[in-house]
């Protein structure tokens, strides 16, 4: 059997791999063998009692990640008897300290509840970490940006826009402008901007981020979320050569079939509609209703979706394609039909199957004269 040591390298790689997947409980079952062997070390191996504490903070973490809160308080409070009980050198004391203060600032950001105790334990946290590793340490960084949330959240815009800034002037200094986390703060501050009326300022945040990645050609996930926002605030023809460029990214680094390349083609459709280019807004439906099939369901509210643009889009071509706006406007209705809080939907679409209905009987009156 290989030593703990190497045992617990191995699982901070298999870490890693579990939250690119999105495995939280995954993460957890990891850090948990982690502690145990950790402890096993100290126990056995006179390992410092520092490296349990530790491991007890990257546990915290992982279960407030995974919304469970009481846990990770659990392990923070594990974590600080370990520091005021058993650490005598002011040095790691206060970086443990530090960190512990951290993870229990991000456990009340994740229950999303008590947001006056996150902010109060967020600015200790901060306090600590600045005199235990300076100004430019990442830890730091990360304070900043849960407060920068936390403060969002409570409307404070300023104090928001304040501590992500700091965050992103840390990680840029650390990691570089080209860091994924460090554009990942610049669409904070874009999105505060946005909430607090500062439109042109969030634009130009947003633009700025979306052309990075493209310039890049990095970071599919972030590239996708960032060009359907900006699609959302700039004009078409903007929003149309974004996207595009996005596409590329998103198809050749994910695939056609995953999610966010199927979310890029249909924003682009819905753009191509309100550009009147009805023709390569078909295309693009009729590839993203194919490909929500598989991803969702033939029941899926999203397929639901994809189809009532589908027949609206036959409604404005008119003429022979009345029928097929027919075909998928009913279609979409059934499925809404069987699903919770669609009413608005069902509504339209009656409204729309109405309008077709009374086009083809004009259209049979004036044939048969």
């Amino acid at each position: 059997m290989a030593h703990p040591l190497t045992q617990i390298d191995a699982l901070e790689a298999k870490v890693a791999d579990l939250e690119d997947a999105g495995d939280r409980d995954g993460v957890i079952e990891a850090r948990i063998h982690q502690l145990a062997l950790t402890q096993l070390l100290v126990d056995v191996h006179d390992l410092p009692i520092a490296a349990a504490c530790h491991q007890h903070c990257l546990l915290s973490e992982a279960y407030s990640m995974g919304g469970y809160v009481p846990q990770a308080l659990e392990h923070i409070h594990y974590g600080q008897q370990i520091v005021e009980s058993q650490i005598y050198d002011n040095g790691p004391s206060q970086r443990l300290g530090s960190s512990l203060a951290l993870a229990e600032g991000f456990a009340y950001v994740a229950e999303g509840k008590d947001y006056p105790t996150a902010l109060s334990t967020l600015q200790k946290a901060a306090t600590l970490l600045k005199q235990a590793y300076g100004p430019e340490d990442l830890q730091l960084a990360r304070a900043h940006e849960l407060l920068g949330k936390v403060t969002t959240v409570r409307k404070e815009y300023s104090a928001a826009l304040e501590h992500l800034s700091t965050a992103w002037e840390i990680r840029e200094h650390c990691l570089g402008w080209e860091n994924d986390q460090t554009l990942m703060l610049w669409l904070d501050m874009a999105w505060v901007h946005h909430l607090n009326g500062e439109q042109e300022e969030a634009l130009s945040l947003q633009t700025s981020v979306v052309d990075k990645v493209i310039k890049l050609n990095k970071f599919p996930h972030l590239a996708a979320d960032a060009v359907l926002r900006l699609a959302k605030w700039t004009d078409t023809k903007t929003a149309l050569d974004k996207l595009k460029a996005v596409e590329q990214i998103v198809l050749q680094q994910l695939g056609r079939e995953e999610q966010k390349s199927v979310e890029v083609k249909r924003e682009l459709a819905l753009i191509l509609i309100k550009r009147r280019e009805h023709d390569q807004a078909l295309e693009y439906l009729r590839e993203v209703q194919f490909l929500e099939r598989t991803l969702f369901g033939p029941q899926s509210v999203q397929l639901a979706r994809t189809l009532k643009a589908l027949g609206t889009v036959y409604m404005l071509k008119g003429g022979k394609y009345f029928a097929d706006a027919s075909d998928c406007l009913n279609a979409a209705l059934n499925i809404f039909d069987a699903s919770i809080n669609t009413g608005a939907n069902i509504q339209d679409l009656k409204q729309k199957l109405h309008s077709i209905e009374l086009h083809q009987r004009r259209s049979r009156a004036e044939f048969s004269r």
